[in-house]
């Protein structure tokens, strides 16, 4: 386990129960849980760039509650409805420091002007002038690959707004097979990798295997939802992993791979922040 302290990281790192991990060769040392921005109020109804009130006060208050708890990164997507619009509103309402977390974003687009039309419009959305990672979106088959490499593609573009300091660093998220996502790896084109891998669907501990050897941070998508609908588990699951809960015996067991950085809940409720906090300090199950 990494000590947060010795790495760059943003802030300072709080007294709650959280654990910190370096992120690849980031070097940013994130929260092992991830505040995923899918799920707050009425998140998916149009337009995507007003989010209601109702939104925009359940994100101030559980940012508020998962910053409290030690968590320093938040991940959104632009294609989580009004979750971008709503982060920047109620990142700004909470006046937090910009340099006090880690934020994440993803996208896609086929071509390099389309990629460029949509990171800006991302960052007015998100009320940023900088983006800590930015995963490309969906890298699912291999002719998304093959056609986000092309030469003054859509990888092109995000690489420029690296080279310029607007992202920090750039990786990609998948549903895709374990193939593709190791082909994807071994471009040495990305930095980190979002991916899935639960005690109850492990395929992709080979492409896991492959982000440890060259060095990619490694960020669990939707352990509890995903991983086995946690969040409403059988009778038996919930007997077997006593005492702990479900949700909390999963994330120790995909969290027992060092080489696993962090995992994103999707928290909107203050139980969820509470159960969280049940996770550590982290064993093996």
């Amino acid at each position: 386990m990494a000590d947060a302290k010795q790495l760059v990281r943003r802030g300072e790192v709080p007294s709650a129960p959280m654990e910190y991990r370096r992120f690849g060769r980031t070097n940013y040392a994130l929260s092992v849980i991830t505040m995923g921005g899918m799920r707050y109020h009425d998140g998916w109804s149009e337009p995507r760039d007003e989010p209601h009130r109702e939104m925009i006060d359940h994100a101030v208050q559980m940012l508020r509650l998962a910053f409290d708890a030690g968590v320093n990164h938040v991940e959104t997507a632009y294609g989580y409805g009004k979750s971008e619009y709503c982060h920047g509103l109620a990142l700004e309402e909470l006046g937090v420091r910009r340099d006090s977390f880690f934020l994440m974003t993803k996208g896609c687009e086929d071509s390099g002007e389309e990629m460029k039309r949509k990171v800006e419009a991302q960052l007015e959305g998100l009320k940023t002038d900088s983006i800590d990672l930015y995963a490309f979106h969906g890298i699912n088959t291999q002719e998304i690959l093959e056609r986000s490499l092309k030469k003054g593609g859509a990888l092109d573009v995000l690489n420029r707004y690296v080279e310029e300091g607007v992202i920090g660093r750039l990786g990609f998220s998948t549903h895709g097979p374990t193939e593709v996502i190791c082909r994807a790896i071994e471009t040495d084109r990305f930095d980190f990798v979002n991916l899935h891998y639960y005690y109850f669907w492990q395929r992709n501990y080979a492409a896991i295997q492959l982000a440890q050897s060259r060095d990619l941070g490694v960020f669990i998508i939707s352990p509890n939802d995903k991983g086995g609908h946690l969040f409403r588990p059988s009778s038996i699951v919930a007997q077997l992993t006593e005492p702990l809960t479900p949700i909390q015996w999963n994330a120790r067991f995909c969290l027992r791979l060092p080489h696993v950085h962090t995992l994103s809940f999707g928290m909107n409720e203050a139980a969820h922040i509470q159960e969280m906090k049940g996770i550590f300090p982290l064993q093996a199950p």
